[in-house]
């Protein structure tokens, strides 16, 4: 047997053996052991658009969003993230269920990120055993565990050890990505094409903006070194590659753009230079852990300063990543006197993490550069970036540690010692933001499949292909929560059902998202109307959107303008449907007053009330005193009390002291009546009644 093929059986028992190893963290230590793949890890905010998406692509689930005006717009999105998209297409082969496609992919996250680390450090690096607790400190890093659930795609974090491989090749290797007769037989070219292409779709846009600010680093870095221009063009070169894999991928959007139908995921969210700065790196929370260390002093620390600052609470890189960047910050000041490869080495990965942190720091280089690139605003993100190169370093300098041990028996003990501590740093690292216990898992599948039975009753209840209209109003991206409501929690019904087409899911500020707003704010009646007009078959209402008296107020105003009186209710009563059939058109005002009466427990007729409602509109005292009546308001109460009474059943908001001022005259001066006809007779009353 010749010593290659010796090598790749010894590389393949390597790969196998710790592969097994990350499987089985991820299974015991991690705790997927007490996971039902069958439901979701997490169900809100980010983690349902991340399951959703694969609904989408696998069952190519795109035409339910933004109806009645939808526009199929899946051709006009970027395509950036291949790897993603492939991952997803691969585990659809064995299951449908988005949820457990979700679960499985976020599952082999970890183990993914561990074995391309390990070639790549394998590759640089010469102790062996080093390599393997090197990539399973990256694999399993806090940023990845928080992430996957959260972000999967931003999780994946294989192109970093690539990236860090690439700048290693452009540092020391003089014919590497130099065009000329030779460019064929350096296998490190053909390999660049591919490590480009794996850069570009990987990280949502952020990784590939990422590497190509590492790489320009790099390329200064050559530069100051070489003192020739013509030193950067490899540097140059690999950008443009990955710049140009990059740019094949937003080529859909660009001609859906030109044809009309190309929308931005991001389009209408905020962006700009001052959330780049809020969302910059904290320097603070890459060293300090949210264990504290087991010091309760630094844990205090760390929830006094850190906790729920944004994303950065999940920046922390481990002990090893923390000695490795205090080696970073020395190798700044001694690098003029590194001049062996293994230390030169050492040297650049300094200053790369030098970049990254002048780069992504909170009021660094990418505040500046926000203000002409606003949608890169997240540069806490490039913390894999600064991890990877802190570890590399700290793997550099245990080569030149091993290197000077001659004897075996010191190398031995000097080699247990470091693998010890590497584990206990492991340990430390893997569940600081905690294990996946059942008990949790059983609490999201108990929701889960609550909101499961009630969507199936409502999609059973219509015709296949019905438009249901959905309340409370929210924007389909980063509209943020809404009362008790999280963002995006509007996804689950499209989620749970697989015919039915929602009013929610179009773009910002397209022409669904305006008459998607416009009518949740009509009145009752109007609102019913124009949904009857566009052939809805009924109504969705999450009540958590909606204060305690708004929910009672709309359920009853709804109820009655649709004709509807025995809504679908979710087991827990949060939920309801409305169905629109047996429509009948009301009186303008009919259903505000009928659910503001029903509200204040006063049984109203359907004849006595439109008889009030007819006085009401030229002002009939008797009306007016009549609807006074019902509504509880009599000249018991004080002024003050009376116009603040009045306001919040008429109007449904609080009377601010202008409003109070404005009308204690009249009531001084004309009386009771005088002020409940005034208010009936504002616009702002009739905007609510929708006369």
């Amino acid at each position: 047997m010749s010593d290659k093929q010796k090598k790749v059986i010894q590389l393949g028992l390597e790969s196998i053996g710790l592969c097994l190893c990350a499987v089985l963290i991820q299974w015991f230590w991690i705790g997927y052991c007490n996971v039902d793949f069958s439901a979701p890890l997490r169900y809100d905010n980010d983690a349902l658009t991340a399951i959703v998406s694969k609904k989408q692509l696998v069952l190519g689930d795109t035409s339910r969003f933004g109806w009645p005006y939808h526009v199929e717009s899946i051709n006009g999105y970027p395509v950036y993230d291949l790897l993603y998209r492939l991952s997803v297409y691969g585990i659809g082969i064995f299951t449908k269920n988005p949820v457990t496609i979700h679960n499985v992919y976020i599952f082999l996250i970890p183990i993914c990120n561990v074995m391309v680390a390990f070639y790549v450090f394998r590759s640089i690096l010469r102790t062996r055993w080093m390599t393997y607790i090197l990539a399973i400190l990256f694999g399993f890093c806090p940023y990845v565990q928080w992430r996957a659930q959260i972000h999967p795609m931003l999780a994946s974090v294989e192109c970093v050890p690539i990236v860090l491989l690439l700048c290693i090749w452009l540092w020391e290797d003089p014919t590497y990505n130099v065009f000329g007769k030779g460019w064929s037989y350096n296998r490190r070219n053909w390999a660049t094409l591919l490590f480009t292409w794996l850069i570009a779709n990987n990280g949502m846009v952020y990784y590939p903006f990422f590497s190509c600010f590492i790489f320009i680093i790099v390329g200064i870095c050559i530069w100051g070194r070489e003192k020739k221009v013509k030193a950067i063009l490899p540097t140059v070169t690999v950008i443009a590659e990955v710049s140009f894999w990059l740019g094949i991928g937003f080529l859909p959007w660009v001609l859906g753009y030109i044809n009309g139908s190309g929308i931005s995921a991001s389009n209408g969210a905020e962006r700009n230079a001052f959330r780049a700065s809020v969302y910059g790196l904290d320097i603070k929370a890459l060293i300090l852990s949210p264990t504290g260390f087991g010091w309760d002093k630094l844990k205090n620390a760390y929830h006094l300063l850190i906790d729920m600052s944004n994303e950065n609470q999940f920046c922390y890189i481990g002990i090893i990543g923390i000695i490795g960047l205090v080696i970073a910050i020395l190798a700044l000041f001694l690098g003029q006197q590194l001049e062996t490869v293994l230390k030169r080495r050492i040297t650049l990965l300094s200053k790369v993490v030098f970049g990254i942190v002048l780069l992504s720091v909170s009021h660094g280089i990418g505040l500046l550069v926000a203000i002409f690139v606003p949608y890169i605003s997240c540069y806490n993100r490039i913390v894999p970036y600064l991890l990877g190169a802190c570890l590399l370093i700290v793997g550099c300098v245990t080569d030149g540690l091993m290197k000077k041990i001659k004897s075996k028996r010191v190398k031995l003990v000097v080699t247990v010692t470091l693998c010890g501590f590497c584990i206990f740093c492991f340990a430390e690292q893997a569940t600081v933001y905690g294990r996946f216990e059942a008990h949790c898992n059983d609490n999201l599948k108990e929701e889960y499949e609550m909101d499961h039975t009630f969507f199936v009753q409502v999609e059973e209840s219509v015709s296949n292909g019905s438009m249901i209209f959905m309340l409370p109003y929210m924007r389909s991206f980063e509209n943020g929560r809404t009362n008790a409501i999280e963002d995006y929690d509007h996804y689950k019904a499209i989620l749970h059902t697989d015919t039915l087409k929602w009013s929610y899911g179009a773009a910002n500020g397209s022409e669904n998202d305006k008459w998607y707003q416009e009518t949740a704010m009509r009145s009752f009646d109007g609102l019913v109307k124009e949904l009857v007009e566009k052939e809805f078959a009924g109504i969705y209402i999450n009540l958590d959107g909606y204060t305690e008296d708004d929910a009672k107020l709309i359920v009853n105003g709804l109820s009655i303008a649709s004709n509807c009186y025995e809504p679908i209710y979710s087991i827990d009563g949060k939920k309801l449907f409305l169905k629109l059939e047996g429509y009948e058109e009301r009186i303008a005002g009919y259903s505000w007053l009928a659910a503001k009466c029903k509200v204040c427990e006063y049984e109203v007729s359907e004849e006595e009330l439109t008889s009030v409602l007819n006085g009401i509109y030229i002002l009939e005292e008797d009306a007016v005193r009549k609807l006074a009546e019902w509504l509880g308001l009599d000249e018991s109460l004080d002024a003050k009390s009376y116009i603040q009474m009045a306001y919040k059943i008429l109007l449904g908001r609080a009377a601010n002291d202008g409003d109070i001022g404005a009308w204690l005259g009249v009531y001084s001066e004309k009386g009771f009546f005088e002020v409940l006809k005034g208010i009936l007779g504002s616009n702002e009353f009739w905007e609510k009644t929708g006369k």
